[in-house]
């Protein structure tokens, strides 16, 4: 026994009271590294526990952009797969007619694409000039863009909703539908 201490590590005699007590003994490797200097203590889990709630939120945030991609993916053959032009096309011409004003024309079947003005024919040599037609760019405030003077004689809106016709819907000078008609593609027949 070391001369200052009191118990026997050994036996366990405490040498003041004169009992012995039961001792055990624990046996613990030295966490020394080079040197001689203490290792720190590895953090404890709890320690550790502080950022691992985001942590356990990645798998299931990857897992629902997975389903996410997938399901968009399905979504666009999906549409893709039941695109019908024709079917489209049908559609729109049930609802075009006389009487429909630019406005109406252009809500059912959207922007034409191509437009054209009959405009007077100056190199007609007869006194009655024969109206010709003219290209012209579609406007959204059409009818003021081009005013009454140039569509006096009408003016037309091309629609290729397939490749196998165009569609024209016909205008008079105020503006409004007269009739809709459909032109073959000849290329294609």
């Amino acid at each position: 026994m070391p001369p200052n201490a009191f118990i026997c590590t050994n036996c366990g005699l405490n040498a003041h009271t004169g009992e012995y007590l039961r001792v055990s003994v624990e046996q613990t490797p030295p966490a020394a590294t080079s040197g001689g200097e203490r290792r720190a203590a590895a953090p404890s889990r709890a320690a550790g526990a502080i950022g691992s709630g985001a942590a356990s939120l990645i798998k299931p945030a990857l897992i629902l952009l997975a389903l996410a991609a997938v399901g968009w993916i399905g979504w666009s053959v999906w549409e893709f797969v039941r695109f019908d032009p024709a079917a489209q096309a049908k559609a729109k011409l049930a609802r075009l007619g006389p009487g429909m004003s630019v406005a109406q024309v252009v809500a059912v079947a959207g922007r034409p694409q191509q437009a054209y003005a009959w405009a007077d024919d100056e190199s007609s040599k007869s006194e009655e000039a024969i109206p010709r037609q003219a290209f012209v760019t579609y406007q959204d405030n059409f009818m003021e863009f081009y005013g009454k003077e140039k569509l006096k004689y009408g003016f037309v809106f091309v629609y290729f909703f397939t490749a196998a016709a165009a569609h024209e819907v016909h205008f008079d000078e105020r503006g409004v539908s007269v009739a809709v008609a459909e032109r073959p593609n000849l290329f294609r027949q």
